[in-house]
Parts: C-alpha cells; structure tokens; sequence
C-alpha cells in the first residue's frame, strides 16, 4: 500500500493543477488522499493515495525532460508543496485548503486556520529552492 505525506500529496497535486491549468480550487486533504472541487471546471474528483503516487511516478518521470528552472515562484506546485510541508509539522486531518487568485486558505482540526498571501509564498519559496541549490561547503580562511 502506497503512503505519502502531505508535502508530496499537495506536490503531486499542484504538478496535475500546474499542466491542467486550474486556478482555483477547494481541496480536502487527509491521509487517506484528496478530494477536489475545481471552482472554475465545476468538477469534484477523488484522489486516493495510490493514484497519487501513480501521478508522482508519472511526473517524476516528466521532470527530466522538461525541467523546470523555477522562474516563476507563484507556480501552484512549489506553492502547494509548501502548505503540505507546514501541514506535515502540524499533523492531524482533514484539512481544507481554498486556492484562490491571492491566497491559499487553511483550516483543519481543532480550529485550524492559516492563511498564505502570494508575496509570502513567493519569497518563503525562493528561500527554500535556494538553500535547497546552495552545496554544503566549508570555507578555509
């Protein structure tokens, strides 16, 4: 049986979003997959854990042929990548997770809620990506 975190759960997700050109979005996340309203297709689809690794193993396979520089920090992968990281620190479920054009909004468990404005995003993301590139060096002085 397939299992995933949150990270790699709303990763996968956001690379589907990313090519499928969706926008806007309410997502159900929990361990057990996802569920999706896409607010502007008006379409409800259920994500169980082993189709979501199946899309990971896809797109894995993807990235070496069209590798992505990350030019553009607001991309909804890295963005939603972001939220399941935080998520995985909190740990519970289910949470909701509203994408819109100038936030991701948050709630879950226990009252729950965090908001991610796209600036925040945006540079909480370079940082990331940056220290993720930068080799582990010692300079001898």
């Amino acid at each position: 049986m397939a299992t995933m975190n949150y990270e790699q759960m709303l990763r996968t997700l956001g690379g589907y979003f990313r090519h499928a050109g969706t926008e806007q979005a309410v997502i159900t996340v929990s361990t057990g997959g996802v569920q999706v309203a896409d607010v502007g297709g008006a379409c409800r689809q259920r994500w169980s854990v082993a189709a979501l690794a199946a899309e990971a193993r896809q797109q894995r396979g993807l990235r070496g042929l069209l590798r992505e520089t990350f030019q553009n920090p607001w991309q909804v992968t890295q963005a939603l990548r972001l939220v399941g990281s935080d998520l995985d620190e909190v740990g519970g479920e289910p949470y909701t997770i509203i994408m819109a054009a100038n936030c991701i909004r948050v709630h879950g468990p226990d009252g729950y809620e965090r908001i991610y404005w796209w600036p925040a995003v945006e540079q909480r993301t370079i940082t990331r990506m940056t220290l993720r590139q930068k080799p582990h060096r010692r300079e001898i002085a």
